[in-house]
């Protein structure tokens, strides 16, 4: 909220907590990760709105790979230390609940990164798939068309033979009665 953004903006000197909090934000808002660059950044009327809109999806592997220097990730069940411990979501909320959200938005971005960098290929060739299966519907729809306009052609050549047959009865080899 707001209020959050202007409670952390008003620290003069930041728990280290807050303050690599944002040196994380600044990272990945492609800025100087430090103190007067946070000040700055939290005072942009879009910081929120940019935060929210952020491209999550094309996050570049350098800024990934810095943002990950700070964060204390937890991988089947057992911690490991990147870097900075002040980078833990609860270490973050005892100092200040207001840059807590932020902590958690760092996180949530790393997270998604390394989901999104998994699922790529799959995408990939989810797309590929895809096309081959338009271009296979629409092979089936041209030879369904060309079997139904055939279909209909011997419809109507059969109904002419039909009203073509003066006598009414059916005429040729196979409709012969000589066995």
């Amino acid at each position: 909220t707001k209020a959050d953004i202007t409670e952390v903006k008003a620290f003069a000197k930041p728990a280290p907590a807050v303050r690599i909090t944002m040196e994380g934000v600044c990272i990945m808002l492609d800025e100087k990760p430090d103190w007067p660059t946070a000040k700055k950044v939290l005072g942009d009327s879009q910081f929120l709105n940019n935060l929210k809109t952020y491209d999550k999806d094309n996050i570049p592997e350098p800024t990934i790979k810095k943002l990950q220097k700070y964060i204390r990730e937890y991988l089947s069940g057992h911690e490991r230390y990147i870097n900075d411990e002040n980078m833990q979501v609860a270490v973050v909320e005892r100092v200040s609940t207001a840059a807590k959200g932020l902590c958690v938005w760092l996180h949530a971005m790393n997270v998604y990164h390394k989901v999104a960098k998994g699922i790529g290929p799959k995408r990939e060739l989810l797309a590929q798939a895809n096309a081959q299966l338009e271009d296979a519907m629409q092979v089936h729809e041209k030879c369904h068309f060309a079997y139904m306009r055939s279909w209909k052609m011997l419809e109507l050549k059969a109904k002419r033979e039909r009203s073509n047959n003066t006598s009414g009865l059916l005429t040729g080899p196979e409709y012969s009665s000589d066995d």
